[in-house]
């Protein structure tokens, strides 16, 4: 895309024995402000990089993945004595009786904030906090300013 929208310049090259004719692409100007570049493709730069920054910032703010955990348990009871089934009346149970609990939890969640403040006061990791602090600072650059700079 890149390379059909930007200016480009014929220059003979030769390579070993063969002659041919290449164009070079020569970038000297930026997308939106080339001759090259379609009038639509120009009103379409600025949306797109809203965009991209919204995206960006959705993936920043939003949960990257959850630690949850699920219980299944069934429990079954069947009173087939005389003994049984007289406890199962005297619990006002049926004779055949089935318990099921199903549950499912969420015990924490992680987004890109989690990640930067769990590095950056470096619970729990003794000697190694400054560079957790080196590592958090790493991450807000490149994850966090770098991708949207980089636009």
């Amino acid at each position: 895309l890149v390379a059909a929208l930007t200016t480009t310049s014929n220059e003979n090259k030769n390579i070993g024995a063969e002659n041919y004719s290449m164009k070079l692409i020569s970038q000297k100007s930026s997308l939106s402000s080339s001759k090259s570049t379609l009038p639509f493709l120009k009103l379409l730069i600025p949306p797109l990089l809203i965009f991209n920054h919204f995206i960006f910032y959705q993936a920043q703010t939003k949960p990257m993945w959850n630690l949850a955990y699920s219980t299944n348990v069934t429990i079954t009871a069947t009173a087939t004595t005389l003994k049984s089934k007289a406890a199962f009346d005297t619990l006002n149970l049926p004779h055949d009786y089935t318990f099921k609990h199903n549950e499912k939890q969420i015990v924490e969640t992680f987004t890109y904030m989690d990640a930067i403040r769990k590095l950056w006061i470096g619970e729990g990791l003794g000697d190694t906090q400054t560079l957790s602090k080196v590592a958090a600072a790493l991450l807000i650059v490149f994850s966090g300013i770098w991708p949207h700079l980089k636009l």
